[in-house]
């Protein structure tokens, strides 16, 4: 334990008055990269970040991209013969539709109950500040910082992060680092400590079966024309058999089981009774033969996310649709290549199409590979020790199901050992109505930074 760790756990307590004051002040930027409208405030909060990180001894820098600025920030102080940690995170946020399910304003930031409300509470603003409150107490006590650090935080994760992706090459050589942190996922309960480590690729697609060249009435031409409506359930419908399986040919041909021995390392807990009771639907999807948290983050899945087409007003309009529509999308696992995995699903797809219907394709997004991290290395072992002394009480290791398509491009371009932690819940509502954290994790997320720093600096 760092020496220090009541000091700043005390000081924290003491300030709690400023966290909320600077933490609300982040909040209030409408940082939404996914509308263009909101541009002016994705570069006031870039600016905001980037003078509170210069104000506890960083050299900052925007970077700019195809899109909003990425913030990079260092200290390397410490010098040379230090290790150098690299953090990641993100400002944007998601947009607030429906505003109307909000209790209240999603960027006039409330508290209830020791949580706050408001868009990016946690994802990723909470998970963000309690990084910049870390290195301010750090920087506030000891005048310094015991390794090198350095700060990567975007602003477009929200809408694919294309713009930080397209300059990772041209800033190779000042990603150059030891250790690399996403600071961006879960932990699986309010007192259930745990380190991510992986997650899973993503592929996305919107797909348009198309038969006539205009709608049809049904009455005239039913049982004359192949329906697209119909052409499109029957493909997807065969993608994922009945025991759960996903039939693309050689989908599971890179897919490595994970040896017992690590399984056992890992946190697979699952609360099936509570889980169904919450989200009030059944765990029947994916490989039935594998349990629960096994499916959702060691497992690769197919998923249809959308389907539409044809009339769906008010009344009834008896048509055969001359197009129908889907968005789908894949989860990979490490190893599975995601060229090769695209390549073999359009084949796949094209060749369960009948006749008389023409399959478009439209890939949308990069095609994400998972990323995994080690179960034992100096930043995982550094990461579990620091969560054991903040909860005190062993730290679990997870693999997480939810895709973070920057992070493999990042453990490609620095070439470090690589772990992702945070302190989000599954109840947060991320990107619904109603986001929200509490206070009380975020003051722990500060102080797990604050020994997992220390801890590094010991290594």
């Amino acid at each position: 334990m760092n020496p220090n760790f009541e000091t700043y756990k005390t000081k924290l307590q003491n300030e709690e008055k400023k966290l909320l004051n600077d933490f609300f002040t982040f909040l209030r930027f409408k940082s939404i990269s996914a509308k263009e409208s909101f541009k002016p405030e994705i570069l006031k909060c870039a600016h905001w970040v980037s003078d509170y990180l210069s104000e506890i001894g960083f050299k900052t820098e925007l970077w700019d991209t195809s899109g909003p600025p990425t913030v990079f920030a260092e200290n390397l102080e410490a010098g040379p013969d230090k290790p150098t940690l690299l953090l990641y995170q993100h400002y944007d946020v998601q947009p607030v539709d429906p505003e109307d399910l909000w209790d209240t304003p999603p960027f006039e930031p409330t508290m209830r109950n020791d949580h706050i409300y408001a868009r990016g509470a946690c994802d990723n603003k909470g998970q963000a500040f309690f990084v910049f409150t870390a290195l301010r107490l750090l920087f506030e006590k000891e005048g310094k910082y015991p390794i090198n650090i350095k700060l990567l935080i975007e602003g477009e994760e929200e809408t694919g992060s294309h713009g930080l992706a397209s300059i990772l090459d041209q800033y190779k050589d000042r990603l150059n680092v030891d250790y690399l942190t996403i600071i961006d996922v879960d932990i699986p309960a309010e007192n259930t400590p745990a380190i991510t480590l992986g997650g899973r690729g993503i592929l996305t697609y919107t797909l348009t079966f198309s038969g006539s060249n205009t709608d049809l009435h049904s009455g005239i031409h039913g049982g004359l024309v192949y329906n697209p409506l119909r052409a499109l359930s029957e493909s997807l419908a065969a993608i994922v058999d009945k025991e759960g399986k996903v039939t693309i040919p050689n989908f599971y041909k890179d897919v490595k089981e994970l040896s017992k021995e690590d399984k056992k390392t890992l946190y697979l807990d699952f609360d099936n009774e509570a889980y169904e009771k919450e989200y009030e639907t059944k765990t029947t999807g994916g490989e039935l033969n594998y349990s629960p948290l096994e499916r959702t983050g060691l497992r690769p899945t197919f998923e249809i996310n959308g389907i539409w087409g044809g009339y769906n007003e008010e009344g009834f309009k008896t048509v055969i649709p001359a197009k129908a529509f889907a968005k789908v999308s894949m989860r990979l696992v490490p190893n599975q290549d995601p060229s090769k995995v695209s390549c073999d699903f359009i084949e796949y797809l094209k060749s369960l199409v009948p006749g008389g219907i023409n399959l478009d394709v439209a890939i949308e997004g990069d095609l994400s590979p998972a990323f995994t991290c080690p179960i034992q290395s100096k930043i995982a072992n550094a990461a579990s020790q620091a969560y054991e002394v903040v909860f005190n009480k062993p730290c679990q290791k997870v693999v997480g199901g939810g895709s973070l398509p920057i992070a493999a491009l990042l453990q490609t371009a620095t070439n470090a050992e690589s772990i992702a932690f945070g302190m989000g819940l599954s109840q947060d509502k991320i990107h619904a109505p109603n986001e929200n954290f509490s206070f009380s994790r975020l003051k722990k997320g500060a102080l797990v930074v604050l020994e997992f720093i220390n801890n590094l600096a010991k290594s």
